[in-house]
């Protein structure tokens, strides 16, 4: 039983991860695109 909530929880959290991945990564390019300068701020 343990090893299956570990896992679940491992699942939740790479799932999780990917979902905040996708988000940062539309809202960098959607900013990139409209606001290069401020995009560029961000990244440094």
């Amino acid at each position: 039983m343990a090893s299956v909530s570990t896992l679940h929880r491992m699942v939740v959290s790479v799932a999780t991860l990917n979902m905040m991945i996708k988000i940062a990564l539309v809202v960098f390019i959607s900013g990139f695109s409209t606001r290069p300068r401020l995009g560029l701020l961000t990244i440094a």
